[in-house]
């Protein structure tokens, strides 16, 4: 990767909501404040699959472990923009090891005299651009997207979840030996264990046979059988039916059972007496009483 210069990022459209800057990201990020940012939102270029024709560029590293590197270092200066309170979501693509192979590149179909109007030969050729393989010899899949998430967790970030961006119609692969790849991930990570984030905005409503099985380990009235999850688990069955608190469907044959020093009651934690803090389903900040992650 290229070194560079630190500059005052230049808007190219401004409008009172949004400012947008176009350039190099490391160069954008070194001009912008200090926890200026609350949110982050990137899929950068993945390691080995797509040339640009731009000296210093990522993603065409011999090894992933150079592209790990680079990665990191922009990630620390997002890590310097973002708030407190912020939070990243990077998207993140695999590749596989090309033992060796060679490939022709975009940029090559160009010099070769292929112009615009062979844009899309281009764009698939681009594809198949594999810089090196890792050490590693072909038909291994690199495992880069937790490569680099694992690099980001050791750098200093939290690393709070990987989610799963099924494709349902995937690009087809000439592969005959293993299952077509049809997904991606997309990694939450943080400045800090506390944060913003708004589960109510993206919570999806259960059907019946979910709210059920919920309520499988309730008794009859709500009492639960379960004390130690007894919070959590009243709370979420009640949020998921939107704070009615009635019509959970209840499995007669299933009895209380008992805990030590008394019968279970809601909050109770062994019978003891002591009551566990509820957590309303999407609550975004749940008391510290031991409950991880």
């Amino acid at each position: 990767m290229a070194e560079i210069e630190p500059c005052a990022p230049q808007a190219i459209f401004a409008d009172g909501i949004a400012t947008l800057y176009q350039g190099d990201a490391s160069s954008v990020l070194s001009g912008l404040s200090d926890e200026s940012v609350q949110t982050v939102v990137t899929s950068p270029p993945y390691w080995g699959l797509r040339d640009y024709g731009i000296d210093g560029q990522l993603g065409l590293e011999p090894t992933p472990e150079l592209y790990v590197e680079h990665m990191v270092a922009i990630f620390r200066e997002v890590r310097r923009v973002l708030r407190k309170d912020g939070t990243l979501w990077l998207n993140m693509g695999d590749s596989y090891s090309s033992g060796g192979r060679i490939t022709q590149t975009a940029p090559t179909l160009r010099r070769q005299g292929h112009d615009e109007a062979s844009g899309k030969q281009e764009y698939l050729q681009s594809f198949a651009v594999r810089p090196g393989n890792g050490g590693l010899a072909g038909k291994q899949l690199m495992g880069i997207p937790w490569r680099l998430a694992f690099a980001l967790q050791a750098d200093g970030w939290w690393l709070r979840s990987d989610i799963i961006w099924a494709k349902p119609s995937a690009m087809p692969e000439s592969a005959r030996d293993r299952p077509t790849v049809a997904h991606e991930y997309i990694f939450l990570l943080t400045k800090q264990a506390r944060y913003y984030f708004d589960a109510e905005a993206i919570r999806e409503s259960s059907d019946d046979e979910a709210l059920y099985r919920m309520s499988k380990a309730i008794a009859v009235d709500g009492v639960l059988s379960t004390p130690e999850s007894a919070g959590q688990l009243q709370f979420a069955v009640q949020g998921l039916r939107e704070g009615s608190g009635d019509g959970i469907p209840a499995d007669p044959s299933r009895k209380t059972q008992p805990s030590r020093g008394g019968p279970a009651v809601s909050g109770d934690r062994e019978g003891t007496g002591s009551q566990a803090a509820p957590v309303p389903l999407g609550s975004s900040t749940p008391p510290d009483d031991g409950i991880q992650g």
